[in-house]
């Protein structure tokens, strides 16, 4: 069929078409409830009822709509119009509207340079890996599916294609939808001829492994101008992709660097198991071939005039380890001032997050925690040049520091620094509320960092305070004479400032490095020599690896993409370094639906409000597209932007925002037409949080004043008046609905424990039936009964609490299904009504590797 401008397909106008392929026709289209351009999808004239093409249209939609990548054709609607002229219903697809080329439209004017085509194979790799990550896999994946738009951004398009390998359990209406979509019957040969992988030629089951060998059809293609495996006919072109290898890239015409070529063909593999195992590492691979200048250069394009460029190649060299069938080695480069060849050998090869590692003084044990496939964090011992760990039997704790003599100082689940013998034995409880320890390099005592008072203190020994913070300190490390100690210091607030801080054991302090915007571990291997550590000046990730004096002299030591951890250092160059993909998630279940759905918007999307009926959430996204303050609908509508900054919570009225905006304070920024206007808070060192009373005139904001700790203040909203609520060091939790609904009451955290505050004045009271680590969520309509949720158990136990009698009644079992990676859940927000819920978690997923050759 063929549709006119004007035509309406719900409430979508057509404007005019866009093309056609197999899978459908494309028209340009209006959505007038947004006032915005959108591209609509429909099945061609006679397809719409043939039950094969229109499960693959609800296949494609389904499996595009899981997915929020900015490499991924975003969907916002499927719907069906009841029917069209000729009597027939019209299913459609509403996505984001791209201005642009496809690849096949780029490839016809030849190859592409090689750092175009490295920036769009990452770009490539990265949607894919998010993907593959949600359990889809593309399965067509070919240059008129991969999308160029004006800017240079990569989309993948058509996931009409894709086969679900991992599901949550579906609504009963789409229940043989996803059934249909587990099946692919024996034999059946999906996919387009030439970018097929091998076991899809011979109809054999494909997994995310078979996208990994079409992705290197089409970069073979980009770099060369043809196909790696093409014949006269489809026949003799599936024979190829079986039994032959592909012409060498390295030596044609256009050279491509020697380790791209390698990357290509690791991925060209026949068998499966030879190739990348993820998407997500052969990323990493691409993105550090792609950022070193010795890689850029080497390709030696022509210039403009036809001649070549030469550039004498820079003091680096780029390496590509692989250390195992299934690990991955990865590329970096150093700036040591000389040649060197530094090696990343992967140590861990499972799904989950490494929470911290450390050398054990013969320099061939390893010591390190981790939490893998969605089970709870365990200490785990390996030996260097093995893949195999054994597990030290510490359920729950985590790994701080590990002393010459073996022991190790671990941190329990309840907060309890611990020290047991990496021989074996049981654990021996030492000091409460701490969350970072080191030991003194003699393994005599240790540094310690505990929680007071709302307050952090760096004591050395336990129990002796040298310095004391309302912010955060962290990443301890005690210099190798003893006589000092190293950490990161961070103030209060919203997108702190970070700095390396330096402490002798008489207290005196003083800063060594400021201007960091993330801080990554902090080690001192070598007496005399640099402290180390990761970080960066950009709000999102520490991918570089620095080392500076205790006079303030730093230096790049080392440069690899991703977001990096480094854990440990020796004297001899070697580092344990963990690299992670993080992001903060968001899932929810509101009215009228039976099954939670993915609200995450970018790569870190913080809540911090919901609304009463349940229908709009508000959220920070703080990762790398900056820090801004969004309004989302919880039925996956797209995320509206409404400006720069931490949001705190929306006005009862829904009208305005509280607003943190780094430089200038606490704010409020309306959610329509406006301006930012500033609330002036005289002494005010940082802000943790603040939130409106239900009267929409006052504000409750927890802050420190200069020289105190953490307080609760009662104020006016434009800031003219200000009071105190309650004692230091009583807290709220972050994103937490704290003010009862008559605005009497706040349900805060003192010591780890719940305490309602009165407004009118009058002390905390503890809530009775309550245990330390449970968290206040949020208030039943009628202020009889709060939400109280434990953040450190997965999945979580919701429980309803009544305030006066301290009855704990459970009321819902939350958590997300994909549990890797996933340690607990950071922020749950509750409708009075109990109806609706929205909740926060943190996904790494990280290895661990050994670094050599790095002095």
């Amino acid at each position: 069929m063929s549709l006119s401008p004007g035509v309406r397909l719900g409430p979508y106008e057509i404007v005019t078409p866009l093309g056609a392929g197999g899978m459908g026709e494309v028209y340009r289209a209006t959505d007038p409830r947004l006032r915005r351009e959108v591209a609509i999808k429909i099945l061609p004239a006679g397809l719409a009822n043939a039950p094969e093409r229109l499960h693959r249209f609800e296949q494609e939609a389904l499996a595009a709509a899981s997915l929020n990548h900015p490499n991924i054709l975003a969907v916002y609607d499927i719907g069906v119009h009841p029917s069209t002229s000729s009597g027939q219903a019209t299913p459609y697809l509403v996505s984001e509207l791209l201005e642009g080329v496809t690849l096949r439209e780029t490839l016809e004017s030849g190859s592409v340079p090689v750092r175009k085509a490295l920036d769009y194979a990452v770009q490539i790799a990265n949607g894919l890996a998010a993907a593959h990550e949600k359990g889809i896999v593309h399965r067509d994946l070919k240059p008129e599916n991969l999308f160029v738009t004006r800017d240079g951004r990569i989309k993948i398009l058509d996931f009409g294609l894709a086969k679900l390998t991992q599901t949550e359990p579906a609504p009963a209406d789409v229940s043989n939808l996803v059934t249909g979509m587990q099946k692919t019957e024996p034999g059946m040969i999906v996919g387009t001829v030439g970018y097929m992988s091998p076991e899809q030629v011979r109809g054999a089951a494909a997994d995310h492994r078979s996208d990994i060998f079409s992705f290197a059809v089409v970069l073979y293609e980009l770099l060369s101008g043809r196909r790696p495996f093409a014949g006269p006919s489809a026949v003799e072109t599936m024979s190829a992709i079986l039994t032959q290898d592909p012409v060498d890239l390295v030596g044609r015409d256009r050279p491509v660097p020697p380790a791209l070529d390698r990357i290509i063909r690791r991925c060209l593999e026949k068998s499966p198991e030879q190739r990348f195992q993820s998407a997500r590492d052969l990323a990493f691979n691409l993105e550090a071939l792609s950022t070193d200048s010795a890689a850029r250069t080497a390709a030696a394009e022509p210039s403009a005039s036809g001649g070549r460029r030469s550039r004498a190649l820079p003091a680096m060299v780029v390496g590509l380890l692989v250390v195992a069938a299934a690990a991955v080695g990865f590329l970096a480069s150093s700036r040591l001032g000389g040649p060197r060849s530094p090696t990343f050998t992967r140590l861990t090869l499972r799904r989950g997050t490494v929470q911290s590692a450390r050398f054990a003084a013969d320099g061939q044990t390893i010591v390190y925690s981790a939490a893998w496939q969605g089970r709870a964090p365990e200490v785990f011992s390996m030996r260097v040049g093995s893949t195999e760990s054994r597990s030290l039997e510490l359920i729950g704790a985590r790994i701080l520091s590990l002393s010459p003599a073996g022991d190790m100082a671990v941190r329990l689940s309840n907060g309890t620094l611990a020290r047991a013998p990496l021989a074996g034995g049981s654990p021996r409880e030492i000091v409460e509320h701490v969350l970072d320890a080191a030991w003194a390099p003699d393994g005599s005592t240790l540094a310690v960092v505990r929680t007071a008072g709302g307050r952090r203190r760096l004591e050395f020994p336990p129990g002796t305070v040298l310095y004391e913070t309302a912010g955060s300190i962290s990443d301890l490390a005690v210099a190798p004479d003893g006589a000092s100690i190293v950490f990161a210091e961070a103030p209060p607030g919203i997108g702190p400032v970070l700095s390396i801080g330096l402490i002798d054991v008489r207290g005196a302090r003083r800063t060594v490095s400021t201007g960091w915007r993330a801080i990554h571990g902090i080690v001192w291997p070598r007496p005399g020599g640099e402290i180390l550590f990761a970080a960066s000046r950009t709000l999102y990730g520490a991918g570089t690896i620095y080392g500076i004096t205790p006079a303030g002299r730093l230096r790049e030591v080392t440069k690899v993409p991703g977001d990096l951890n480094l854990y440990d250092a020796l004297p001899d160059g070697r580092m344990l370094l963990g690299r992670a993909d993080v992001r903060l998630e968001a899932r929810g279940l509101t009215a009228g639906d039976s099954r939670e759905r993915d609200l995450s918007w970018f790569d870190f999307t913080g809540l911090s409000d919901l609304t009463p009926d349940g229908r709009t959430i508000l959220m920070t996204e703080d990762g790398e597209a900056g820090l801004h303050v969004y309004l989302r609908k919880t039925d996956g509508s797209p995320a509206v932007q409404l400006g720069e900054g931490g949001a705190f919570g929306l006005s009862p009225d829904q009208r305005s925002v509280i607003v943190a905006r780094l430089g200038s304070g606490l704010g409020i920024l309306p959610v329509g037409a406006g301006d930012f206007r500033f609330i002036p808070h005289p002494g005010f060192d940082g802000y943790l949080w603040a939130n409106w009373f239900p009267d929409g005139k006052r504000l409750l904001v927890a802050a420190s004043e200069a020289g105190h700790g953490l307080r609760l203040y009662v104020e006016t909203a434009d800031g003219s008046d200000r009071h105190p609520l309650a004692p230091e060091g009583i807290i709220i939790q972050t994103g937490a609905r704290a003010i009862s609904p008559d605005g009497m009451v706040v349900a805060a955290l003192q010591n780890g424990r719940i305490v309602l505050c009165p407004v009118e004045g009058g002390q905390p009271r503890p809530l009775a039936g309550l245990a330390p680590g449970d968290f206040p969520s949020g208030w039943s309509a009628d202020g009889r009964s709060l939400y109280v949720f434990r953040r450190d158990e997965l999945p979580t136990r919701v429980f309803r609490v009544d305030v006066a009698t301290g009855r704990k009644d459970l009321w819902k079992e939350v958590g997300p299904s994909d549990a890797s990676g996933v340690t607990g859940i950071g922020h749950l927000l509750i409708t009075p009504d109990g109806v609706s819920y929205v909740y926060n978690y943190v996904r790494s997923l990280s290895d661990l590797y050994l670094v050599e050759g790095l002095k």
